[in-house]
């Protein structure tokens, strides 16, 4: 089905996947344009950091956030977003320092759902699957790091099937038991 944007002009349906949300804990995402480079986990992906209110503001760090450690998304546990395979999973031991960027390869986990929706985790650390893995909704699969195209500790997470990007959408279900164990906004 065709969207309609502001313009009045219709353009082409973009599919979107719904996730279980990536922390156990309350986060803030930005979204990648369509036109990314870098591939299908580029193109409508998000980058996720987790947040805290201080001192009635969010946060995403600590301090000048010049240290990885300030950032409240270093060494936050990663959750596996639907039940599905590891099929792919690539460690990368390099830590940048928050503000640079290395051009390697992100440490990464690539997950595929029974309906043959891909998801990638990248710019994870520390994994805890390895491929052939079966995995569930919510597990934890690695934690948050800060390597290869990456500015500060965050989770870039894309998603495609059969050759097009889609749109993620995180489950707010799962989103407002967060909110509950750890209080609001």
């Amino acid at each position: 089905m065709p969207i309609v944007n502001d313009t009045g002009a219709a353009d082409v349906a973009v599919g979107e996947v719904l996730l279980h949300p990536p922390f156990d804990e309350q986060f803030l995402s930005y979204e990648h344009h369509g036109a990314e480079e870098g591939g299908l986990g580029n193109a409508l992906g998000r980058d996720c950091m987790v947040a805290r209110l201080v001192g009635g503001s969010q946060r995403l760090h600590d301090a000048d956030g010049s240290e990885n450690e300030h950032w409240y998304s270093w060494g936050a546990t990663l959750l596996a977003p639907f039940d599905g395979t590891v099929i792919k999973v690539q460690p990368n031991p390099t830590v940048n320092q928050p503000g640079t960027m290395d051009d390697g390869v992100a440490g990464y986990v690539e997950f595929l759902r029974a309906d043959g929706v891909h998801v990638v985790y990248a710019h994870v650390h520390e994994l805890r699957v390895v491929e052939g893995d079966q995995i569930r909704r919510g597990q934890a699969i690695g934690t948050v790091g800060n390597n290869a195209r990456s500015r500060c500790p965050h989770v870039h997470i894309g998603a495609w099937h059969e050759g097009y990007p889609l749109q993620i959408r995180f489950d707010l279900n799962a989103l407002a038991d967060v909110v509950s164990r750890h209080g609001g906004h």
